[in-house]
C-alpha cells in the first residue's frame, strides 16, 4: 500500500551514532521493524508522492526497506542454524538484539570503517582479530559487524565458517560477489582455527585470494591457543620425553595465526584486512 510521503527512516540510519539494530524487533523466529519509525511507507518500502515543493507529482518512491530486511532474516536465520544454543536467547524480545552488540570501544571503529565502502575508496579492507581459544563457543562479534553492514548501510554481507554449513554459505557468497549488482559486498569468516592444518591453512588461502582479486573487504576472527603451555599431563614415565615435546607442540599451536600463511597471501590479506587490535591501540 502506498503513502504520503514524509521522512524516510532508513535514508538517515547510516547517521546513528550507537545500537546494533536501531529501529529493529526481534521476537522468537520473527525480525520486523518498529511501525511508528516507519510512517512514510508502513514498512511497504514504497510511497505515493503526491506533492513535492507545491508541485503535485504522482510519482512513487521506493526505498531499499524490503531487501535490507529480507538480507537481515537470512543472516539471523543463518545464525541460529549456527549457535542454536545461543539463539534461544532470542525468545526474550529485551535480550535478543544484545546478542549483535559490539562493545563500544571498537563499535565506533567498526562503523567509520564500514561507512567507507559507500565512498569509492580504492583502498576497502575489513579487519582481523584474533581471539583467544575461550572464545571458540561463543558467537562471534563479527556478526554484529555484519548486521550493521546490512541494515546501516545496505551492503551484501556473508558470514562464512570452515567446516560449517560452509557449502551454502559459500556457494550464496560466490553467487553474489560474482553477480556484480553494483552494492558493495563484505565477507566476514568467523572462527578461523587449527591453521597448522595444512586443509584449513588451504582453505583460508584460497578465500584470501578470491576476495582480493575482486577487491571484497575480508573480516576474519582467528582463535588461538590460550597459552603455550600444553594442558595434558604426560604419564610419568614419559615425562621425560613426551611433555617437551607436548609443550613444543602448544608452542606451535599458539604462534599468531598470520605465521601459518605464506608470504604472498600475507601481502593480499594486508590489502583487504587490517588488525582490528592494532587499530585500536592507535586510537
Amino acid at each position: 500500500m502506498l503513502h504520503h510521503a514524509s521522512t524516510c527512516f532508513l535514508s538517515h540510519l547510516h547517521e546513528e551514532k550507537g545500537g546494533c539494530l536501531p529501529g529493529i524487533i526481534i521476537e522468537g523466529p520473527e525480525l520486523r521493524i518498529k511501525q511508528d519509525l516507519f510512517s512514510c511507507c508502513d514498512g511497504s518500502g514504497s510511497r505515493f508522492n503526491e506533492v513535492s515543493n507545491g508541485v503535485p507529482q504522482g510519482s512513487v518512491s521506493r526505498c531499499d526497506l524490503v531487501r535490507r530486511l529480507a538480507s537481515l532474516r537470512r543472516l539471523v536465520g543463518l545464525f541460529r542454524k549456527r549457535w542454536p544454543f545461543v539463539s534461544n536467547q532470542m525468545n526474550n524480545p529485551g535480550k535478543a538484539v544484545e546478542l549483535f552488540s559490539i562493545n563500544r570501544s571498537i563499535e565506533q571503529t567498526i562503523q567509520k570503517r564500514l561507512s567507507r565502502y559507500n565512498e569509492g575508496s580504492s583502498s576497502k579492507k575489513g579487519f582481523f582479530i584474533i581471539e583467544s581459544e575461550k572464545e571458540h563457543l561463543k558467537p562471534s562479534i563479527l556478526w554484529g559487524a555484519a548486521l550493521r553492514a546490512v541494515w546501516f548501510f545496505g551492503y551484501d554481507a556473508h558470514v562464512l565458517k570452515f567446516g560449517q554449513d560452509n557449502s551454502s554459505a559459500k556457494t550464496n557468497f560466490f553467487k553474489e560477489a560474482d553477480s556484480r549488482t553494483g552494492r558493495p559486498i563484505v565477507c566476514f569468516l568467523e572462527k578461523v582455527e587449527k591453521l597448522w592444518d595444512p586443509g584449513s591453512a588451504f582453505d583460508l588461502e584460497a578465500l584470501i585470494s578470491y576476495c582480493y582479486d575482486r577487491c571484497i573487504p575480508l573480516w576474519i576472527e582467528f582463535i588461538v591457543n590460550d597459552s603455550g603451555d600444553s594442558s595434558e599431563t604426560p604419564p610419568p614415565l614419559a615425562n621425560r620425553f613426551s611433555k617437551p615435546i607436548s609443550r613444543r607442540i602448544a608452542n606451535l599451536k599458539a604462534k599468531s595465526p598470520l605465521e601459518w600463511l605464506s608470504k604472498q597471501a600475507r601481502l593480499k590479506l594486508e590489502t583487504i584486512s587490517d588488525d582490528l587490535n592494532g587499530t585500536q591501540n592507535r586510537r
